[in-house]
């Protein structure tokens, strides 16, 4: 399943930076509720790691998961497997 099918009405387009761009996130809230509706994970605590990893500026707008970012990582996992 792509994972554009698995997070669906959480992937909202936003506007960031100074030039405008708009970037297809997913509140990290939003991350974690879909993993563990689907029994991925068991609770919703988040892991710091993993948000600044995905995070399109950790430091200026923390608590958003680049989509795109997340979709490249999933297809390298899955090119290793």
């Amino acid at each position: 399943m792509h994972p554009r099918e698995f997070f669906g009405p959480t992937i909202k387009k936003e506007v960031f930076g100074k030039k405008k761009c708009k970037v297809e996130i997913i509140k990290l809230q939003d991350f974690y509720l879909r993993l563990k509706l689907a029994s991925i994970r068991k609770n919703l605590t988040e892991n710091s790691s993993l948000g600044v990893f995905l995070a399109i500026d950790g430091d200026k707008h923390p608590g958003f998961v680049h989509v795109k970012k997340m979709i490249k990582a999933l297809e390298a996992i899955a090119e290793g497997e």
